[in-house]
């Protein structure tokens, strides 16, 4: 995912948990994996920001979704949902 993110944005498909439909106030998504599966999902991520170990991915729901459309994994949040089948385009 890294590396191919150093080219430009990435297609990542995941499980889509039911705690992932909505994000915190600064627009991170909770990842809950008690909450069971809600279905697989593909995005685009766009950037990381290392300092403080988020993800942003744009999101196809609006832009009345997360934050105009866009929200954040943690590294671990989105390492583990990778883990669980997930795919890197």
């Amino acid at each position: 995912l890294n590396t191919a993110l150093q080219r430009g944005p990435v297609m990542v498909g995941i499980e889509w948990l039911n705690s992932m439909f909505d994000t915190d106030a600064n627009g991170v998504i909770r990842v809950n994996r008690r909450s069971g599966v809600a279905g697989g999902h593909e995005f685009v991520i766009s950037a990381y920001q290392p300092a403080s170990g988020l993800y942003r991915m744009d999101n196809s729901w609006g832009e009345s979704w997360g934050i105009g459309g866009s929200a954040f994994f943690r590294t671990a949040d989105l390492s583990w949902l990778r883990s669980q089948d997930g795919d890197v385009t």
